[in-house]
């Protein structure tokens, strides 16, 4: 009944996880086992990462310095401010790799004397501290010889003052750099009233309170966001409202949820056991609508609230005024589907036990699908590291349907039914020390990191596990770990996961 989502890493149409031959920190990408497509790991033939044997300064030449490879070519980058309140930048590449294994880019943020700004976290404490970082595109160009890609950063103008323009190189599996282009801001413009719009919110954007719809696409007054989706479930982990909408200005407020008897009639209790009777509540709904104009939330009130308010009736208003359709919805049990129906991502209704909703991306054809069978492929399918070899950092994005839970009590509040990417990891000799983490600066979400045995089902039968260490970053360190085969799984704690690295330790 929780959303989860782990679109599984390492899977040809989807491709997201993979390994590079680097210390912590120094980036990867998104192409397979550290490498091209055909999954060989560099570096482990003792050759120099991004060489292919050889050395990427001799066979193709500097760049300021840096080392160049000739697989490697960016033809154009552009950089703009994008997003319903223009605060997000978007950069669009350009570029070929004759080996097909580049998802990534090195940067840097530049301000309009052509100074380098410390743009980037890269240890998770809520300051800035780096100036340049691997960052990996929105959707991987993974075995593509040639393409254009995007990298974009929600709300970086909000975050850091006096952007200008990025320094940008290509940057593939073997840590080899493309030539280098620097581009210029280009300003996203704010239309009033009647004023043309770009829809996708590329070139411009509404003023706040305004719509941009029609053909062609022109600024309008501001609508009011729509349920399409309410859902208020009881299970065996308690109950659970789901509200899913529309928000076509993308200025969602909040949702009011009022507390109704089973007649239907307002009905009061005390929510905190403080003798403060409340009959409403309201759910902060902001960032459920920054993304896109459709919106989700999930709300999960204390074990017995069910059975004090047996209705609700939901309203969804935006930050303007405007309210939107009011639903009454009843604690009932969700809709239950057998195995191959399809069956709705958000949790709506629920696959029968041994089966999951996959591959749990909205947009995608979902089905309830065994839960035992995914994981078995997730597992062959997944990276390779092996600590009798030199690659022991991997990256990947996470992603769609949830397989792996964690250990009970290893991470705070009710943090199940979220993504997850995994790792194979073949311990190849007994030793004493093995330290695994989440440390590295492309992780950008809350995660948690454990270890099981095999391809263990359950996190129960983990070895370890770890929540936060510095900043929301993980670091495991388990002590005389046997030789064998482990699964690393990256759990992520926040809803929607993101982009993680791992690095892998022994002593």
């Amino acid at each position: 009944m929780r959303r989860g989502h782990a679109v599984w890493l390492v899977v040809p149409s989807v491709m997201a996880l993979i390994a590079a031959c680097s210390s912590p920190g120094a980036g990867g990408s998104d192409a397979g086992a550290g490498s091209g497509p055909d999954g060989s790991v560099a570096g482990e033939d003792g050759s120099t990462p991004g060489s292919e044997g050889g050395n990427p300064a001799t066979d193709a030449g500097t760049d300021g310095g840096k080392p160049t490879s000739a697989n490697l070519k960016l033809t154009t980058a552009t950089l703009a401010n994008v997003g319903r309140k223009g605060i997000d930048l978007q950069i669009t590449l350009v570029g070929s790799d004759a080996k097909g294994r580049t998802s990534s880019a090195h940067l840097s943020f530049l301000d309009a004397s052509d100074n380098e700004i410390t743009a980037f976290d890269t240890n998770w404490d809520g300051v800035a501290d780096a100036t340049e970082r691997r960052a990996f595109f929105d959707a991987s160009a993974s075995g593509k010889t040639s393409f254009t890609s995007t990298i974009t950063f929600p709300g970086m103008l909000t975050r850091v003052a006096g952007i200008e323009k990025v320094k940008i190189s290509l940057q593939d599996a073997t840590n080899a750099l493309s030539n280098e282009l620097v581009a210029t801001l280009s300003r996203q413009t704010q239309g009033e009233e009647n004023d043309p719009c770009d829809t996708k919110m590329i070139t411009s954007r509404c003023a706040p309170g305004l719509s941009c719809a029609g053909s062609p696409a022109t600024c309008k007054a501001g609508v009011a966001p729509q349920f399409n989706g309410v859902a208020y479930y009881n299970g065996a982990r308690g109950p659970v409202m789901l509200f899913k909408g529309t928000e076509p200005d993308q200025d969602m407020g909040n949702i009011d949820v009022e507390f109704l008897n089973g007649a239907g009639n307002p009905v009061a209790i005390d929510l905190n056991n403080d003798g403060n009777m409340t009959s409403a509540f309201s759910i902060d709904a902001k960032a459920s609508s920054a993304a896109s104009a459709t919106f989700f939330l999930q709300n999960d009130p204390a074990s017995g609230f069910e059975a004090l308010v047996p209705k609700i009736r939901a309203t969804p208003r935006d930050l303007f005024g405007h309210s939107g359709n009011a639903v009454i919805a009843a604690v009932t049990s969700a809709p239950v589907k057998g195995a191959g129906q399809a069956c709705d991502p958000y949790g709506f209704d629920a696959c029968t036990s041994g089966n999951v909703c996959a591959p749990g991306i909205p947009a995608a054809a979902n089905t309830c699908t065994s839960g035992a069978s995914l994981r078995s492929t997730a597992c062959t399918a997944s990276v390779k590291l092996d600590t009798s070899k030199t690659t022991l950092t991997a990256y990947g994005r996470t992603q769609g349907v949830s397989l792996w839970e964690p250990p009970s009590g290893c991470v705070t509040g009710d943090a199940t039914g979220r993504p997850e990417g995994i790792i194979s990891l073949h311990v190849a000799a007994a030793t004493p020390k093995l330290t695994l983490t989440t440390a590295l600066p492309e992780t950008e979400f809350d995660t948690a990191i454990y270890l099981v045995p095999g391809c263990a089902a359950s996190g129960a039968s983990a070895l370890g596990c770890n929540d936060d260490v510095q900043g929301f970053s993980s670091t495991l360190v388990l002590n005389d770990v046997p030789a064998g085969d482990y699964t690393i799984v990256v759990e992520a704690v926040s809803r929607t996961g993101g982009i993680f690295g791992v690095s892998v330790k022994t002593n």
